[in-house]
C-alpha cells in the first residue's frame, strides 16, 4: 500500500516526521510514494531528505490531479498542505485524501462533537490554525481538539477518521496551547493511518486497527487474533468511556462466551539481584492451544515507557514469551505486542 503525503512551507513538517518514524517502525503497514510539496523552501523537506523519500515539487494546483495519478497512491495525506485542492482531485480520489482540520468535526452536519467532560466541541469550521485554537480560548471552551476527515465537496466536513482532544489550562496562550494539541495531532495521524493501512482481516474490527497480519512468522499470530477480537468487541458495545476495572471484567465475560481459557489477577513475585521487590498481578494470563500470552489492559490516551516496562516485566517474571498491551481510549483500542527476547 502507497501514501502520498502533501506538505507546504507553513510549520515544521512534524506530521510528515511522526508518519516517517511509524512507517519505519511498521506501525503504519506502507510505503510513502512520494513527499509532495508546493515551495521548494520547505522546512519539512528535510525530514524527506533525510529518509531518502522521493520528492516531487507540485507549485500549481492545475497540476497535482496528474501527478497524484501518475504515484498511484493508496491514500494521500494533507499535512499543512495549503494550496487549493481542485474538485476534481477530490472526486478522482473519493474517500482516500485525508486532511487534518484545528477543530472538531461533527459526525452529521447538523450535529456537534462532544468534548470529553460532555459539552459541545467547537467545530471551527473555516478557519486556520492559528483563528481556530484562538477561538477556543475565545469561545471559553474547555478542550481544544483537531479531526483527521476524508476530505469532500463539503467544506471542512466528511467522514471523521478520529479526533485527538487537549483540556485548556486558565493560563493557556495560542502557542502553549498549540504546542500540547499538536503532539496529539501528530500521534493522531499515524494512529488514523495505521488503521487504514493495516492488511484485510475477515473480522472488520481487525482489519479496521493496526495490528500487522503480513508476516506469517509473528509469534503466536493466530492467538492473538483471537484476543484483539474480544478486545474490538468489547470496544464496539461498551465504548471508551469505562474505568479500567470495568474493561477487565467486560473482557472476562467475553473470554467465558468464547470458551477462551484464561486466568485474572495472576500472582507474580518480581526480583531484582535476588531481592523480592514483592508480588505484583498480571491482568490476565490466556491460554489458547500452547500459546500463554499476557493481556495487560490500560486506560489512558496514549501508551507509556513504563506501561510497556511493566509488561517486559511480567513476561521475564512468568517466562512467558509474549504479552499484548491493550488500551482502551475515545477513540478506540489501540495495542502493543511486546515480546520476551530474554
Amino acid at each position: 500500500m502507497k501514501i502520498a503525503i502533501l506538505i507546504s512551507n507553513a510549520g515544521a513538517g512534524t506530521n510528515l516526521k511522526a508518519i516517517i518514524e511509524a512507517v519505519n517502525d511498521r506501525q503504519i503497514r506502507a510505503e510513502i510514494c512520494a513527499v509532495i510539496c508546493d515551495k521548494p523552501d520547505a522546512a519539512g523537506l528535510a525530514h524527506a531528505k533525510n529518509a531518502k523519500l522521493p520528492i516531487e515539487i507540485c507549485q500549481k494546483k492545475e497540476s497535482l490531479l496528474p501527478l497524484l495519478k501518475k504515484l498511484g497512491a493508496d491514500f494521500i495525506c494533507l499535512a499543512g498542505w495549503k494550496q487549493i485542492i481542485l474538485d476534481e482531485v477530490i472526486t478522482a480520489f473519493p474517500n482516500k485524501i485525508l486532511n487534518l482540520h484545528p477543530g472538531l468535526i461533527p459526525n452529521t452536519i447538523n450535529d456537534f462533537a462532544a468534548n470529553p467532560d460532555g459539552t459541545a466541541g467547537l467545530w471551527n469550521k473555516g478557519m486556520l490554525t492559528e483563528k481556530a485554537i484562538k477561538n477556543f480560548l475565545d469561545q471559553k471552551s474547555t478542550y481544544a481538539g483537531s479531526s483527521i476527515h476524508f476530505l469532500t465537496l463539503e467544506f471542512d466536513f466528511g467522514p471523521v477518521l478520529g479526533r485527538c482532544f487537549e483540556q485548556i489550562n486558565d493560563d493557556d496562550t495560542v502557542e502553549s496551547l498549540y504546542a500540547r494539541l499538536k503532539a496529539k495531532e501528530n500521534q493522531l495521524y499515524v494512529d488514523v493511518l495505521a488503521k487504514l493501512t493495516s492488511t484485510k482481516h475477515e473480522n472488520d474490527e481487525i482489519r479496521n486497527n493496526s495490528y500487522p497480519v503480513k508476516n506469517e512468522d509473528l509469534l503466536y499470530r493466530d492467538e492473538c487474533f483471537k484476543i484483539m477480537g474480544i478486545l474490538f468487541k468489547v470496544y464496539k458495545t461498551q465504548g471508551g468511556s469505562f474505568l479500567e476495572k470495568h474493561y477487565q471484567k467486560f473482557i472476562a465475560e467475553l473470554f467465558k462466551e468464547e470458551n477462551i481459557e484464561f486466568r485474572e489477577q495472576v500472582p507474580v513475585k518480581l526480583k531484582f539481584n535476588d531481592k523480592s521487590l514483592g508480588i505484583f498481578y498480571i491482568d490476565f494470563i490466556v491460554t489458547i492451544g500452547n500459546a500463554k500470552i499476557i493481556l495487560e489492559i490500560k486506560k489512558h490516551e496514549n501508551f507509556g515507557p513504563k506501561n510497556i516496562d511493566q509488561v517486559r516485566s511480567y513476561l521475564k517474571a512468568a517466562n512467558l514469551k509474549l504479552g499484548i498491551l491493550a488500551n482502551f481510549t475515545h477513540s478506540g483500542v489501540k495495542f502493543k505486542r511486546i515480546v520476551n527476547l530474554y
